[in-house]
């Protein structure tokens, strides 16, 4: 069975490099939806190349060209912030990574971890903003926070790798 995925914040570095990723993966993993700020073009090629059912144009000014873009494709377009946040909750979906620039994706990531998703976190700021209540929010309903920022994911990898007990402190420069 596919692992099911939306990619919030499909056309920036993180995005485009996650689904040269799962081009890479194969079959294994199945785009369900994609989305983009404000740039409708790239937007349109990846929804004409990885067909998700749903695609979020997250500043609606920029839907109506979103929708002549995609042309007749079969998929369901959300328009305006709160379409990441439908998109993290939709029952298809497995994993979210979210690569959302600032705390506009902060309300997609709290309802996912709600909904016990496996949340790739690839920016800060949903730990820096809410991270007591992100973390506190997956525990209690079983949702899994992979970080993917490169120093995140590395201390994350260097604590799977010993006890929390062998560590003292954890300092990250700016």
């Amino acid at each position: 069975m596919a692992k099911k995925i939306a990619i919030l914040g499909s056309t920036g570095s993180i995005g485009k490099k996650t689904l040269q990723v799962i081009d890479a993966l194969g079959p294994e993993y199945k785009i369900v939806a994609l989305s983009a700020h404000s740039n409708f073009e790239l937007l349109a090629e990846q929804v004409k190349k990885y067909r998700p059912k749903f695609s979020v144009i997250t500043n609606a000014d920029y839907s109506d060209r979103l929708r002549q873009a995609i042309g007749d494709w079969d998929v369901e377009i959300l328009a305006g912030p709160n379409g990441l946040t439908e998109i993290a909750e939709l029952d298809e979906v497995d994993t979210i990574l979210t690569a959302v620039v600032g705390a506009a994706g902060l309300p997609a990531v709290l309802a996912a971890a709600k909904k016990g998703k496996q949340l790739a976190i690839a920016n800060k700021e949903p730990f820096v903003i809410a991270g007591e209540l992100l973390t506190a929010t997956a525990k209690e309903n079983d949702a899994q926070l992979l970080p993917v920022d490169s120093e995140h994911s590395a201390i994350f990898q260097a604590m799977q790798a010993g006890t929390t007990e062998e560590v003292n402190k954890i300092i990250l420069t700016a």
